[in-house]
């Protein structure tokens, strides 16, 4: 794929030049993956909500919804800027870095409403992992062709 530049001056003269990207440094230069971070954020908030209202979808509330928007974006942050860090690529280490960012932010963000101090941030975070997975899964299964033997 080529790309021109118009705005590239080189010896005070305007010229045209064109950039060749490959796919491999495209996908290098890619630093946010936003279907990624759309997916968390939802992936958090949906836990988050569940565990403060404890199952009862009837107790929801606006302050439900903007506590819980809170530790997603508080999750989301940092879970980026931890993953960048870290270097964490493979799939069940994200699982893992997650859950304890989320159960982290959850119990910085608001107390609990069950169950000894950290309950609620446990379990959120373990929901939020759990969504993660079954997410993933659903997103990337295949189907199977009937195979034949010869």
């Amino acid at each position: 794929m080529e790309t021109i530049d118009p705005y590239l001056e080189t010896d005070d003269k305007p010229q045209l030049a064109i950039l060749v990207q490959t796919k491999n440094e495209r996908l290098k230069m890619k630093d946010l993956d936003l279907p990624e971070l759309i997916e968390r954020a939802g992936e958090v908030w949906l836990s988050c909500m569940l565990f403060m209202v404890q199952g009862n979808l009837a107790a929801i509330t606006m302050n439900h919804g903007i506590t819980a928007l809170k530790v997603s974006l508080g999750v989301v942050t940092t879970y980026f800027v931890a993953k960048k860090i870290l270097k964490v690529n493979q799939f069940w280490k994200t699982l893992v870095l997650l859950a304890i960012i989320t159960m982290i932010i959850d119990y910085l963000i608001h107390p609990t409403h069950f169950g000894e101090a950290w309950t609620e941030a446990v379990m959120t975070g373990l929901g939020a992992s759990a969504f993660a997975t079954v997410g993933h899964f659903i997103a990337n299964r295949r189907t199977k062709g009937i195979r034949l033997r010869k």
